[in-house]
């Protein structure tokens, strides 16, 4: 847990907003190269899916499994405070 602590602000320096949301769980909505980049679900069936702005739960995706989900999400709060 200490890399993200130490390592957040010279990553946020390097990193657009962008390329943090692209390490976010591949089911995450909020991800632009994720599920719903692929055009194969309308709306609808995301819906039914449960995707949502979250990771999929018990998820295996490179990102989940890697875990640069969870340090993408941390960096993103910080992006969202202006930090």
């Amino acid at each position: 847990m200490n890399f993200i602590w130490c390592y957040a602000p010279l990553i946020l320096e390097t990193m657009t907003e962008q390329e943090i949301k692209e390490k976010l769980c591949h089911y995450d909505l909020r991800n632009p190269d994720g599920v719903k980049s692929y055009g194969l679900l309308d709306a609808e069936e995301i819906k039914e899916e449960g995707y949502g702005n979250h990771k999929k739960e018990d998820c295996a995706c490179d990102n989940c499994f890697y875990g640069r989900t969870k340090m993408a999400e941390e960096l993103l709060k910080y992006v969202s405070n202006g930090v």
